[in-house]
């Protein structure tokens, strides 16, 4: 049933203390659309903590959860990468409770995920709070402008395990007409990446995928998040990572004696060029001030949906394709590389800057 008004505080519960922090950051920064009214997790030391720093009641069992919670926020990890966090979904939608869950969520699960939701009026919505980040929203935008003017000829892909369903989300969002991998081969322990070719629909492009975790610290110590050059006709778009920045170069046009006054406007271009103002930002800002932001845009999202009772079943259908070609992907390069030495070594930025 549609609800009346758009201001009522939806009472929310997060389940997950690790990564669900970023979740009751985020919560705060729209207290005035969101209540925190509690932490659903095992009763760790860790969620203990965390529910007294918030000063948010802890639930240890569903049965707990009270029953005028209105969404949930099921940050655990999901079967098949070693959590239940799509039976927890389920649990909680037959309690008639909304659910975001955090990626990655495999098929089979989204599709039960999606029918439980329409059986018991609910909305569901996977999360992926790296598609809202500031600069992969300029990414994906400038990218849309480029496929509009020309086509894309190749792509260069780099990112790591554990972030490989939000990569293929954003590559969903930013190339036209991909939905598809075709002829996948993959040359696999050869250094930290494996290396795969094949097609993104009908582009041809190379991945090196950071197939490498350490059981210590999972984690921690990528390589990369997200970097993708697209190389269309007019020239190369690249989102140098997650936190950006998203450059431009345009294909090299090489001065000749006696050169036509067509070609000056060529010339006149910059060789590289940075398509939005970009600042370094520390990481602790990144975390604290993006993360936290993209999740509260998902939340909001979320919170239309709820008053509009109305399940999105373009976007289900857009989350059941980047789940089937995320498990593809693993199907072709294997499960990731469980390391158990930590090779890194620390070094400031500060002593790495040349000065002139």
């Amino acid at each position: 049933m549609r609800r009346e008004r758009y201001d009522i505080k939806d009472k929310t519960i997060v389940c997950g203390s690790t990564f669900g922090q970023f979740y009751i950051d985020a919560l705060m920064k729209y207290s005035e659309f969101f209540e925190i009214a509690g932490l659903y997790a095992r009763g760790s030391e860790r969620s203990i903590e965390l529910a007294k720093r918030y000063g948010i009641p802890l639930f240890t069992s569903i049965k707990g959860i009270p029953n005028e919670i209105t969404l949930a926020c099921v940050v655990i990890r999901s079967e098949g990468v070693g959590g239940d966090g799509c039976k927890l979904a389920i649990q909680l939608m037959e309690r008639g409770i909304h659910v975001i869950q955090e990626q990655p969520v495999y098929p089979e699960n989204v599709v039960e995920c999606y029918k439980v939701a329409r059986k018991y009026r609910v909305i569901y919505n996977i999360g992926n709070l790296y598609i809202k980040l500031p600069e992969v929203q300029h990414f994906i935008n400038v990218s849309k402008k480029l496929n509009n003017l020309n086509s894309v000829q190749y792509m260069s892909l780099c990112f790591c395990t554990q972030v490989a369903f939000p990569a293929i989300a954003i590559l969903a969002e930013a190339i036209s007409g991909f939905h598809e991998w075709n002829g996948l081969s993959v040359i696999k322990n050869n250094g930290p990446f494996d290396i795969i070719t094949g097609m993104a629909g009908k582009v041809p492009m190379t991945i090196q995928f950071n197939n490498q975790i350490n059981p210590k610290m999972p984690d921690d110590l990528m390589y990369v998040l997200h970097r993708f050059s697209v190389f269309f006709q007019s020239g190369i778009l690249t989102l140098e990572d997650t936190f950006g920045p998203v450059s431009w170069r345009p294909r090299i046009f090489v001065e000749k004696y006696g050169v036509a006054e067509r070609d000056e406007e060529k010339l006149n271009e910059p060789a590289f060029a940075l398509v939005n103002e970009y600042r370094e930002k520390q990481l602790k800002e990144i975390f604290r001030n993006e993360w936290t932001g993209a999740i509260g845009l998902q939340l909001l999202e979320m919170k239309n949906q709820i008053e509009n009772s109305r399940l999105d079943t373009n976007r289900a259908q857009k989350d059941l394709m980047v789940s089937k070609l995320w498990t593809e992907l693993y199907r072709a390069t294997g499960y990731a590389n469980l390391i158990d030495d930590i090779d890194y070594i620390y070094i400031p930025t500060k002593k790495i800057r040349t000065t002139y």
